[in-house]
Parts: structure tokens; sequence; C-alpha cells
């Protein structure tokens, strides 16, 4: 179904004289991307209204993009495994926030972010020795990444210095730590 709004947008597009024929690709490439996209983050904003827990939904969604969109990650093959993978982790990141005790999420909190830096440092490293950073674009995608990071890590650090370190921060370090496991995933892939 996807698949073929893509095509009709795409081909009006070209019709229309909107899209030049040759660009075509990269705009049907682009526009399913932002459906599917569109669709996952629909799907948990209305599971994290049941769960009635916007605040950490948002703040998991924001660190997630945050970290995919320069740090990439693994990708499914295909739009229903993703869809699956990725909702379910979402929502195991909420009933995660949910069910834990909040005397315990402070200490959780200080555990995930030096976990997640611990990782962080581990993938830079990985990812240099594997010759990923040779090319121009790529270094540049790299150091926007670690300055993401950086700024992600000085905000968390600042909210548990300020004690303000609640259930949306935490699940924003969730989102933070599956994406690196993405990365993870995806250079144990490349390196095989």
């Amino acid at each position: 179904m996807i698949d073929y709004i893509v095509k009709q947008i795409t081909l009006r597009s070209v019709q229309q004289g909107i899209v030049e024929e040759r660009n075509a690709p990269v705009i049907r490439y682009g526009l399913q991307a932002m459906i599917e996209v569109t669709i996952i983050a629909m799907s948990m904003i209305a599971i994290s209204i049941w769960f009635n827990r916007i605040p950490e939904a948002l703040a998991w969604l924001g660190a997630v993009m945050g970290c995919r969109s320069f740090g990439g990650g693994y990708h499914a093959k295909s739009f229903k495994a993703c869809y699956f993978i990725s909702v379910t982790i979402f929502i195991t990141t909420l009933a995660f926030v949910d069910i834990l005790p909040p005397l315990w999420v402070s200490s959780i909190v200080i555990l995930f972010v030096g976990g997640s830096v611990v990782l962080f440092a581990c993938l830079n490293a990985m990812s240099r020795q594997g010759g990923q950073a040779d090319t121009n674009g790529r270094h540049t995608l790299q150091k926007i990444s670690v300055t993401v990071h950086i700024s992600f890590y000085a905000f968390v650090l600042s909210m548990i210095l300020l004690q303000l370190a609640g259930t949306a921060v935490l699940a924003s370090l969730c989102g933070c730590l599956i994406s690196q496991l993405s990365v993870l995933i995806q250079l144990k892939g490349e390196n095989q």
C-alpha cells in the first residue's frame, strides 16, 4: 500500500513538472522513508497515550532520532520487520519505565549514562578501526554524532546534578542505548 501511494505521488509530481524524471528514484525513496517513519512515530505516540507516558515517549523518540540520524545503525530488511522491532522495543521501554520503582530511577539513570558513554567510546573506536570514517561525508557525520552525544550527555548530567533525572530522562537514555546497540549490530554485520 505504501509503495503504491509513493509511486502515485512520484508519478504525478513528474507529470506536473514538479520533479524531473531523473530525480524520481530519489523522491520515491525519500517519500517512502517519510511515510514509514511517520507511521511508526504515530503508532508510538498512540501507544504512549494509552500508557499515559507522553513525555517519556517524546524523550525516547528524540533520543533515537538524534542518535540514529547521524550515527547510523541496523536497518531491517522490510518495513514490517522495522515496524515490529521498533514498536516492540518502544513498548518494552515504556513498560520498563512504568514498572520501575520511583526510588530506583536516579540510580538506573546513572548506571545507563555510564553504560552509554562506555558503549559510545567503544563504537567510535570500532568505526575508526573498520575504516568507516575514511570518506569526507562519513567523517562529518561522525563529528556531528559525537557533538550530539556529548550534548546529550551534558544534558543528562545536568538533570542528574539538579536532581531532575526522572522517567523522561530514563526513557531518553534507553533510546540512546537502543540506538547505540543498533550501531553495534550494524558494525558487527559489516565486519563479518
